[in-house]
């Protein structure tokens, strides 16, 4: 049965269509004398795939299209599950859970066999299996961006094939985000772009909306992540459809939040330090996106003018002191990233208003400072020391 396939295949790379058309009779003819068995239902699937993806389509029987796409299908399906059942009983072997046949002829007989045992649930359980997989698989491969695009192809199948329930596709959605926002916390800005188009096309379905009110976190996951790609127009169409979905007590916070990261962005300073001051919420990622942009906007601010430099140290040492703070659960390196943050920053301003104590050397104690510790809002600050290295001080 091989031999066809792969006579289908030179013939195909050698763009010789009698021969392919011969070759792919017998290979059909051969999968129906084979009987019902695993691997006859894998060579059906790659006929058929061959069959519809060759230049040579049209010399198909278009009578029989609808029962050869129906096959398809099946064979597809059956395919996706015997993928999935392979890597899991691999899984399984690695972890001792199973003993490991020691020939390939028991190892197929012990995979039919878990197969069969689970063939009336297939359909149902499989698709979010899978899933799963694809997302676990993220963090533990370095070409993370097809496996991301993978994942989220698979969501979007799943969702339009109703495979896989709404809390499922939200709990899928909300990691994606995550991990996206991780990877672009690691300097990969290639995953700002994905994350927005996650959150684009939750949104446009509403997908993320529970109970028809829309959690505070997925708004500003969409607005922040917009923010950053200075989509302003999508910010405000966010608001006007969204706004008056979130729940009561966080509305004027949340709107207020957004608001605030897209005037920064636009370098309307000014503005987004007044929406900052609506922020009341005291959760933690309401109280961590305040103090990240309150620095930003303050440093600005005493740039232009606008606020002196009291008042600029007052903001350091409060951002410091809710940093310090052990009333979140943060990761020991994240707090010290974010205090290293606001110790870099505070040097940054001494070195701007200090004139007599500037030195080149001082400059460059920064730069090693940056290099050696990673604080948080890197990208920022490398263009803020640049900015200082190009143009020098008032």
């Amino acid at each position: 049965m091989s031999r066809y396939r792969y006579n289908a295949e030179f013939a195909l790379a050698q763009n010789n269509p009698r021969h392919w058309e011969i070759s792919m009779k017998r290979f059909r003819k051969a999968i129906r004398q084979n009987g019902d068995s695993l691997e006859n239902r894998y060579a059906t699937y790659l006929y058929y795939k061959m069959q519809f993806e060759s230049p040579y389509n049209d010399r198909l029987d278009k009578r029989n299209a609808p029962e050869q796409l129906r096959q398809v299908f099946e064979a597809l399906d059956i395919f996706h599950l015997m993928t999935t059942l392979v890597q899991v009983c691999e899984d399984l072997y690695r972890s001792g859970i199973i003993e490991e046949p020691s020939t390939i002829a028991e190892r197929e007989q012990q995979q039919e066999k878990i197969l069969e045992q689970t063939a009336p649930l297939a359909n149902r359980r499989y698709p979010l299996i899978h899933l799963y997989r694809e997302l676990i698989l993220l963090k533990k491969t370095d070409s993370a961006f097809p496996g991301l695009c993978r994942a989220f192809g698979y969501l979007v199948l799943y969702r339009k094939l109703e495979l896989v329930s709404l809390p499922e596709q939200n709990k899928c959605i909300r990691y994606l985000l995550n991990y996206c926002a991780y990877r672009n916390n690691q300097g990969d800005r290639l995953f700002l772009q994905v994350r927005q188009n996650i959150e684009h096309w939750g949104l446009l379905t509403d997908l993320l909306l529970v109970n028809g009110v829309l959690p505070d976190s997925n708004f500003l996951n969409a607005g922040l992540t917009a923010a950053g790609l200075k989509d302003f127009d999508k910010i405000e169409k966010l608001i006007d459809r969204y706004g008056s979905l979130l729940p009561q007590p966080v509305q004027v916070s949340a709107i207020a939040l957004v608001r605030a990261y897209s005037f920064f962005f636009q370098d309307k300073f000014e503005a987004a330090a007044d929406e900052l001051d609506q922020v009341s919420v005291k959760s933690y990622f309401y109280s961590i996106q305040k103090h990240l942009l309150a620095v930003r906007v303050g440093y600005y601010r005493l740039l232009t003018g606008h606020m002196d430099i009291d008042k600029m140290y007052n903001v350091l040492q409060n951002a410091r002191l809710f940093f310090r703070r052990n009333n979140y659960p943060v990761p020991p390196a994240r707090r010290q990233s974010y205090l290293d943050m606001v110790l870099i920053l505070e040097r940054i301003v001494d070195y701007r208003v200090e004139s007599k104590k500037r030195t080149p050397k001082q400059l460059k104690r920064i730069q090693r400072h940056m290099r050696e510790r990673k604080p948080a809002l890197s990208k920022w600050l490398e263009e803020v020391i640049a900015d200082l290295t190009k143009n020098g001080t008032d």
